[in-house]
Formats: C-alpha cells, structure tokens, sequence
C-alpha cells in the first residue's frame, strides 16, 4: 500500500478521495483504501500498482515502446474525460497552479503589478492574451480534469512494457478538457524522446487544428505561469511570500509566453 499525506492547508487528497469512486476503471487509478485526516493533517491509503513512474523511465524505452505508452496515456485520459457526474468540491475548483477563471487571474495580476514584476505595456499584453483565451474557449468541452498529468503521475511496468495506471489526481479541477493535454504536452517537450512531442501533435491534430487553438494554448500557458504565484488556490493571494529572484523568475516567463515562446507553440508549429 502507498500512504499520501498533505500539508493540512491544501485540500487536494479530499478532493481527490471524493472523485476516486468515480473514476472509470479503465483508467487504472489505484484502489482507495482509505482516507482521512489526523490532527488537521490530511491522508490517503491506496493499494500499490505494478511498475513505477513513467518519467524515471521514460528515456530508456525504444521508440516503439515509448510510443505505444503514450498512446495509452492518452487513451486513458480520454476515458476519465467521460466522466460527466463529479462532486460539488471538484465542480467548483481550478485546478491546481492554473490561473484560468477571469477573477482569479485579475488578481494575481494585480498582485504582481504592485509587486513591480508587470510595467503598463507586460500587463496590457497579458491581460489579452487571457482575455482571448477566455473567448476561445465558448464551446469547448469542460468537466473533470487531472490536472497534473505528466510523465511521473503515470505508472510503468517495465517487465511487461505497459502502462499500468494514473495516479495522483489531488490537483484535479473544472476545466476545460484540452488543458491536461497542455500539461502532457509540457512533460513530454522536456524529455529525453525527441519525437514525442510530434507523436502527441498526431494524436491531437483534429483539436490543435480547430478554432481559437492558438489562442487556447497561449493562454493556457499564461495560466500556468500565473497560477504558479498560489500552490494551494485556498491560500491568501495577498499573504504570498516571493523572493526578487521568483519575481524575476516571474517576469522571465510571462515575456516568454507574450513572444509566443511556450509549448502550445511548438505543437502548433
């Protein structure tokens, strides 16, 4: 068995022990055996699947093996997106670290003009650029999301060269569909299988080809830059502690999605 245990202020393993009943079984997310909390400290007991983290592995695969575990992947995701019913703690959450709700970005941006990281010119750029994320997005499919769906969340049985399961959805939220494959998409640019960001572009081609995908995808990464200001979206956004150095760290990434340097970019060719 695993034992998962939180910070007590981040509610993510309560979340995620809520929707565990609920995820499709083909996903391969591990049996539950167990939840609760100890002196404000919450946990999660779960059975043990065979193999180990994708990512650790991930390197090492030849092509076709490599391939074939990200097809699989994806497979899964696309089932757990099927899920249509979801309870009120997750219907009413962003996921974690992605600043996608209108009101949530306005004021980390805010936060981060006082802060001195945006002048007038960053924060005019950054405001359209969510902006038109948050237009393109009518129509889109929303629900459940992940949220934190890279290449360690995902479980590897190197004996029988196959994925076994999904694991750790504490970040989960409501949003749209497309961003866990923005989050797999930024796992699978910084690997070591330099074809697999372009094995991921064929498997999403009908969706990076639809309208307002570049604005999605910006967006999405803005989102992410922003988000990354709040670990735990329950927390103060005015109490956080940033250091000249994440600031700078800060500034560095949002002129880089504002030049269109991000990972939605590349997919988009």
């Amino acid at each position: 068995a695993v034992l998962h245990a939180a910070n007590p202020s981040y509610q993510g393993l309560a979340v995620e022990a809520a929707l565990a009943p609920l995820i499709p079984a083909g996903v391969g997310y591990p049996r539950v055996i167990d939840s609760g909390s100890d002196n404000g400290l919450p946990w999660l007991l779960q059975g043990r699947l065979a193999g180990g983290p994708l990512g650790m592995q991930w390197a090492g695969l030849s092509v076709p093996q490599a391939r074939s575990a990200l097809g699989d992947v994806v497979d899964r995701l696309r089932l757990f997106h099927t899920l249509e019913h979801a309870p009120e703690l997750v219907r009413r959450r962003e996921p974690t670290c992605y600043a996608l709700r209108p009101r949530t970005a306005r004021r980390i941006i805010r936060q981060l003009r006082e802060l001195g990281v945006l002048d007038a010119g960053l924060e005019s750029r950054v405001l359209e650029i969510h902006h038109l994320m948050c237009a393109s997005l009518a129509g889109q499919p929303v629900g459940v999301v992940h949220g934190d769906l890279h290449l360690d969340n995902v479980v590897y049985d190197p004996q029988r060269h196959c994925v076994t399961g999904i694991v750790d959805f504490e970040d989960c939220g409501w949003a749209p569909l497309e961003l866990d494959y923005f989050v797999l998409a930024r796992s699978v640019a910084s690997s070591e299988q330099p074809q697999a960001l372009a094995w991921l572009r064929d498997i999403m081609s009908a969706s990076l080809s639809s309208t307002g995908s570049t604005e999605r995808w910006a967006g999405y990464a803005l989102a992410r830059v922003l988000g990354r200001t709040v670990w735990d979206p329950t927390v103060d956004l005015d109490t956080i502690p940033l250091n000249d150095q994440a600031l700078g760290e800060l500034h560095d990434d949002l002129l880089a999605v504002v030049a269109g340097q991000h990972v939605g970019a590349r997919l988009l060719g």
